[in-house]
């Protein structure tokens, strides 16, 4: 099988990692008091599971290349953790708008959270 087209190499995806740190970690953790994650982790067959019910719910809407986006968003506090950052990945459709094509959220699907949130956080360049 080929490697997909916008792979990007480790050393690419470390430096990334590092600038987010260095531009928003830090600035986080001193607003916060604690360190925020920054990744979640999922099964290959918890997302291969999702995609595929999104792809078949969007079928069912006549919607023949759905997309996933994907927001950030913040866990509720609780007794063990503080209230961290998640993502969570949701379909889209297009919406013609003004003579274009705009994927905007498809409220009719659910969208999918809840992975595995490493804490304290890990870092990409941790070895």
């Amino acid at each position: 099988m080929d490697k997909p087209e916008n792979c990007i190499s480790v050393a690419k995806a470390k430096a990334m990692e590092a600038s987010w740190e260095a531009t928003r970690g830090e600035v986080l953790q001193k607003a916060l008091g604690y360190p925020d994650t920054h990744h979640t982790i999922y099964s290959i067959k918890q997302i291969r599971d999702y995609l595929d019910y999104v792809e078949h719910k969007s079928l069912e809407r006549h919607i023949l290349e759905p997309k996933i986006s994907i927001f950030l968003g913040i866990y509720d506090k609780t007794k063990y953790r503080p209230p961290l950052t998640t993502f969570f990945l949701a379909p889209t459709k297009p919406v013609y708008i003004d003579g274009v094509f705009k994927d905007l959220p498809n409220y009719e699907i659910d969208p999918y959270n809840l992975g595995e949130v490493p804490w304290p956080p890990d870092k990409y360049g941790t070895e």
